[in-house]
């Protein structure tokens, strides 16, 4: 079964109290951390990251608990948003930066699909990756 309903897995009740005791126990902290001042607080980068994983944590949550087609779909977006922030930060051209996010995102419904393809996808990408600047620029010399 590729969807199930989250809610009738019997670790969400558990689970998710554990969730959201972690998330109000986090909040609590930051407030008392600021001393009740909630100016200061929507300024907090702990408090940007505090709400990122508000945001985060439940669709994970859910995501896992949904099935193997919810958790491809949410590893899917993480794996692209992650690509697409490293490409962004190491000044990848933009053709490197699209081979690197193809190949992401094609590792994860290979792990879904076999693990033994999921295993050898790690060298057919570094071989591919150390054969395309080769293959883009030509032999030494070339015009």
């Amino acid at each position: 079964m590729w969807i199930s309903n989250p809610v009738t897995n019997p670790y969400f009740g558990p689970a998710g109290a554990v969730l959201a005791g972690v998330l109000g126990l986090g909040l609590l902290v930051l407030l008392l951390g600021v001393r009740g001042d909630l100016g200061r607080l929507r300024r907090s980068v702990l408090f940007q990251r505090w709400g990122v994983w508000a945001v985060l944590a439940p669709l994970y949550f859910l995501a896992i608990l949904g099935g193997p087609l919810p958790t491809l779909a949410f590893l899917t977006v993480l794996v692209f948003q992650g690509l697409r922030e490293y490409a962004r930060l190491v000044g990848l051209p933009p053709a490197h930066a699209r081979i690197l996010l193809a190949t992401g995102l094609l590792a994860t419904p290979v792990a879904m699909l076999s693990s033994s393809a999921f295993q050898a996808l790690p060298i057919l990408l570094l071989l591919g990756a150390t054969l395309l600047p080769l293959v883009l620029r030509g032999p030494a010399g070339s015009v």
